[in-house]
């Protein structure tokens, strides 16, 4: 699937890509729990929520094109400048 430009669309476009990623991640995880690969299936399971939040987050104007890591990197350097 392609990537939405930085510059182009709309908070309710963003919303709309990340809810339709969230139901491929879904049906991937249905895919691979009747394939009884549960650890597959776990991980597709989560981006599908992951997805879904944040399609929420994003019609609130909470837009982050940042990465759960990016943002976990990001705070382990903020606190370490701390000390």
């Amino acid at each position: 699937m392609e990537q939405p430009k930085e510059d182009v669309g709309t908070q309710k476009d963003l919303c709309l890509y990340r809810i339709q990623t969230a139901k491929e991640n879904l049906k991937s995880a249905r895919i691979l729990f009747d394939a009884e690969e549960y650890k597959g299936a776990n991980n597709r399971a989560y981006y599908a929520i992951f997805n879904a939040i944040n399609a929420i987050h994003a019609l609130d104007g909470n837009i982050s094109k940042r990465t759960w890591k990016e943002n976990l990197r990001s705070r382990r350097n903020t606190s370490r400048k701390r000390l």
